[in-house]
């Protein structure tokens, strides 16, 4: 590991965490803890009190994660300037960051809107999906077992994957926003029915995240199986294939425990906690897949499908080439 990627793999955690303290804040009621911003009922240290002490500490953190992004996209500029897949997501997550710093102050004067909580959510998810493609890409290239065989559908698959978790996520956001999680009680029924679509609006909200969340894990189990039938070569890749589908099925767990158990704070912190582990899996997954098509030699029957059909297929390296 160099120290970029140290940084990287720093600044990428370090968001993780504070998307999870945002969590505690919101499952607390914490959110309004501190009404005003960037002080804290006026004043920069905050009262001995349980919301505002939780909400101040949620900004502190976002303080101190802050700087450790912008540190990662100066340290791509100076060190890794010629890697595209480093260069560009190190650049765009400051870029997302003054956004979503602004959302956080919205979010405060506008009293935790809907839509707005919604859209600051998203955005944290898209700031770090970013780094964890930056840490990966910053890494050595990953070590082939033999020679590199056929990519099948895993690459198309792992990225429709990660675009459906990512909605999911957001799906998630809007059922906690609307109080659409108190709506179905038990699991995997609702109140006692399959599918009691059209008995209320937040019982179709919250069916709609059910429905979308299956439909991920049927999804995560097609990635696991592309990944270990076609991937064997690139033992990082089914490694972190298992890895997303772990991840899934703890999270499908945490919500049948919660909508079991009348959705404790401490269980919505968790299911939030795994949304985000969830997304972090998935973006690594989808970057080691686009750095095998990068950097990976072509294998040597697609390479000869190429001559054969005039396609001026080139020879390539037998082995990796070498990451700068």
């Amino acid at each position: 590991m160099t120290r970029y990627q140290a940084l990287a793999i720093a600044a990428a955690v370090g968001t993780y965490l504070l998307i999870v303290a945002g969590a505690v804040v919101r499952v607390t009621g914490s959110g309004l803890g501190c009404p005003d911003w960037p002080t804290c009922h006026g004043q920069l240290v905050p009262p001995l009190d349980v919301a505002a002490i939780v909400e101040y500490t949620h900004r502190l953190l976002g303080a101190l994660v802050s700087p450790l992004i912008l540190a990662a996209t100066a340290g791509a500029w100076w060190l890794r300037r010629g890697e595209r897949q480093v260069l560009v997501p190190a650049t765009l997550a400051p870029a997302l960051l003054v956004v979503q710093i602004v959302l956080g102050a919205i979010v405060v004067r506008l009293e935790l809107a809907t839509m707005v909580v919604l859209v600051h959510l998203a955005f944290a998810m898209l700031i770090l999906g970013l780094l964890v493609w930056t840490a990966v890409a910053a890494g050595p290239v990953p070590h082939p077992r033999g020679t590199p065989g056929a990519r099948g559908r895993l690459p198309g698959l792992a990225t429709l994957t990660a675009a459906a978790i990512l909605l999911l996520v957001l799906v998630g956001a809007y059922v906690r926003a609307t109080g659409a999680g108190w709506a179905c009680a038990g699991f995997p029924d609702c109140n006692g029915q399959a599918l009691p679509f059209g008995t209320d609006r937040l019982v179709d909200i919250h069916l709609l995240h059910r429905l979308l969340a299956y439909a991920v894990a049927a999804l995560v189990a097609a990635v696991v199986w592309e990944a270990w039938r076609d991937w064997r070569w690139l033992p990082a890749v089914p490694r972190a294939a298992t890895t997303l589908a772990i991840l899934v099925a703890a999270q499908i767990a945490i919500g049948a425990v919660g909508v079991s158990t009348e959705l404790p704070a401490l269980v919505r912190a968790l299911h939030v906690a795994g949304a985000a582990a969830v997304w972090a899996a998935a973006v690594v997954l989808v970057c080691l897949v686009a750095r095998a098509h990068a950097e990976m030699p072509v294998p040597a029957s697609a390479a000869a499908v190429g001559a054969r059909s005039g396609g001026g297929a080139r020879s390539v390296p037998s082995q990796p080439v070498p990451s700068a």
